[in-house]
């Protein structure tokens, strides 16, 4: 992949794998302002219904803010929306039975309502590790970077200066859960490999790319093919705090396919699963940081195709929620699924 024409140019290389026979028309490569790359993905439609579908190859986690409790994200989740859905005013607090809904209670004006909250993420592939499998473990791999960094910086200098991208379980993705041994095998291939080179990675190289790349050398995995990992060159100047302690930045690959119908299940599923008498709005948020601080941007596909969506909910409703919204928060819009803004 070029990324000739970005804020900081550079030869990537990452694993891909074809699921859906789609038609692709859009390339997805974005990036924060400090030039590191934050999502890779594909969108398109595919062949055999033509339904919209897209695909996550890369993204870059970033830790936004120390982790909450679930009290804390729940109300910060209400509050955002509020906000975003233009309500001037507003008192929040935590639901009366901490583990029954409503989530919140929020007074607007003279009207009090009960607020369910659930958070979208990218739905579970029956058969595969899910994304939020893979988040975890690349939280855990974070973690014990940071822990270790002491120990292991003098093992890991090789991969200064690189931002390394790393996989679980791309060859056997029938494997569930993924398996916490796996950070222990994923530290120990970074001890092991070496990248090829900054010249590799370069964009000079571009020009003089050979038809074909050798194995383990831009792409490196281990011998079960339990973990890999490929590397690219990191904008000079903003520092993550990963950076500043090991000497190099981490992102994640996994190659999933996500179709409309499997969004508008999951939409569905999670509504259904929420689904109470005893609530006055179920909110549903997507993009905002998870309870641990951490912001997975290829959740703005998700948002990004449910936005778009003409009928997300395919024609059902819930029994007993007369309200239903969804809000994204990286962007700060709110779209009404099911019933009409009671706020206006």
């Amino acid at each position: 992949m070029d990324w000739t024409g970005m804020a900081h140019p550079s030869l990537a290389t990452f694993p891909m794998k074809i699921e859906i026979d789609s038609t692709i028309s859009k390339v997805i490569f974005s990036q924060s302002d400090s030039g590191k790359f934050e999502l890779h993905g594909m969108a398109g439609v595919t062949k055999e219904t033509q339904e919209p579908v897209f695909i996550v190859a890369t993204e870059l986690p970033t830790s936004r803010q120390p982790p909450r409790s679930k009290q804390e994200q729940e109300t910060g989740d209400v509050k955002a929306f509020l906000t975003a859905g233009g309500v001037p005013s507003f008192e929040v607090v935590p639901g009366p039975h901490k583990n029954d809904p409503p989530d919140c209670l929020v007074d607007v004006g003279d009207r009090r309502y009960a607020i369910e909250t659930a958070q979208l993420l990218l739905p579970a592939r029956k058969g595969k590790p899910n994304a939020v499998g893979r988040w975890k473990l690349f939280e855990q791999l974070r973690d014990q970077l940071f822990r270790q960094s002491g120990r292991l910086q003098s093992r890991l200098r090789q991969h200064r200066g690189y931002m390394v991208t790393v996989w679980f379980n791309m060859e056997d993705e029938n494997r569930l859960p993924p398996r916490t041994r796996e950070i222990d095998q994923m530290i120990d291939h970074l001890k092991a490999v070496r990248p090829p080179g900054k010249d590799l990675v370069a964009p000079s190289y571009v020009a003089r790319l050979p038809n074909t790349i050798p194995p383990n050398t831009v792409m490196n995995q281990n011998d079960s093919k339990s973990v890999g990992c490929t590397w690219a060159a990191l904008p000079p100047g903003v520092q993550s705090g990963l950076q500043r302690a090991i000497g190099f930045d981490l992102a994640l690959a996994y190659f999933e396919t996500y179709t409309q119908s499997m969004l508008r299940a999951e939409l569905v599923r999670i509504i259904d699963q929420h689904d109470d008498p005893r609530s006055d709005i179920l909110v549903l948020t997507v993009g905002a940081d998870t309870r641990e601080g951490i912001y997975f941007p290829s959740t703005r596909l998700f948002a990004d195709a449910v936005f778009d969506d003409p009928d997300p909910l395919n024609g059902w409703v819930p029994q007993h929620l007369p309200l239903v919204a969804i809000h994204d928060a990286r962007r700060g819009l709110v779209r009404w699924i099911h019933g009409d803004t009671p706020f206006a």
